[in-house]
């Protein structure tokens, strides 16, 4: 049988790798990356053959009991399988990937590294992420990667498609502020679709990533994403990464009005208003306070003559 699943962690003579649900140890072999997927039988898990049909044995019991739960007759009514609505990164040096469904259900654990690994309970899967995020965040803590002066990135990223997608942002945004709050340092970062998806294809977190893209921007690099500056993100600490984006942030220059520069206005706008501009070509200027002849003392009107004669009107006297 043929599987597909990630590499959580490689050892000396074999590798963890999450299938399924499942982690599995397989036989090493050259070119395994950490956090890359690989194919391999049953040929290449490396157990023995009564741990391995015990394992095949407890799969098919739980395949059937969800058979069983998703049958008409069950608790549940027919489904199709879950689809990822949205993606979350938790980086606390250790990093990971959890994907929700629309209802903010756990349908995806990822860990980005062979630490994270540890620290998660495949019963999380089916869970709501509001809890999911408290025992993750809780066993952080008791491994020492929270501490007093704790740094947190929370990233996220909605499907494009997604429906209601402006509504489910929202709601993550509110959920992530919880995790985010119960630490002394910490950022909550929106990340784009298509960011996101270039995240997963180098292995890298969604906050992470974002940083990287946000730095790249900053700079004006013309090639974002390059593989050593990825590999300089995915290996610093996250206190570090913070401050970097606080220092950047600092120095960033404070430009016009988001819009101005595209809606300049009128153009006397950058002269001042049309009566404190000074006047334009060669003006004839007489001597302060005396006007220089009759017309333009009566500011170019011409004076009120005698009135003339209406016929039908009598004249006034």
């Amino acid at each position: 049988m043929l599987y597909k699943g990630r590499i959580v962690k490689i050892r000396h003579r074999d590798a963890v790798v999450l299938s399924d649900g499942l982690y599995r140890k397989v036989r090493r072999k050259p070119g395994m990356d950490l956090a890359g997927e690989i194919y391999f039988t049953d040929e290449d898990i490396a157990v023995s053959r009564s741990g391995r049909t015990a394992i095949l044995a407890a799969a098919a019991i739980v395949l059937l009991f969800l058979g069983s739960m998703l049958s008409p007759a069950g608790l549940f009514s027919p489904a199709s399988p879950a689809v990822a609505a949205a993606w979350i990164s938790v980086d606390a040096n250790p990093s990971l990937e959890i994907e929700v469904a629309a209802d903010l259900t756990v349908i995806g654990l990822r860990p980005l590294d062979e630490r994270t690994g540890d620290l998660l309970d495949p019963a999380w899967n089916g869970r709501p992420l509001p809890e999911v995020l408290d025992q993750f965040i809780g066993r952080l803590r008791e491994a020492g990667y929270l501490g007093d002066d704790a740094a947190l990135l929370l990233g996220y990223s909605v499907r494009e498609d997604a429906e209601e997608s402006e509504d489910l942002a929202r709601q993550l945004e509110g959920v992530l502020e919880g995790p985010a709050q119960a630490v002394s340092r910490s950022l909550v970062l929106p990340v784009l679709p298509e960011k996101a998806a270039a995240a997963r294809e180098r292995g890298l977190s969604l906050g992470r990533y974002g940083l990287l893209t946000e730095e790249e921007t900053d700079q004006g690099d013309e090639e974002p994403g390059i593989p050593p500056r990825v590999e300089e993100f995915r290996n610093a600490r996250v206190g570090e990464l913070l401050a970097r984006r606080d220092e950047r942030l600092a120095g960033r220059p404070q430009g016009p009005p988001h819009g101005e520069e595209d809606h300049p206005g009128p153009p006397w706008l950058d002269n001042g208003s049309p009566a404190d501009r000074e006047p334009e070509g060669d003006v004839p200027v007489g001597e302060p306070g005396e006007p220089e002849d009759e017309e333009e003392r009566n500011h170019g009107l011409t004076p009120p003559g005698p009135p003339e004669d209406v016929p039908g009107r009598k004249p006034e006297r």
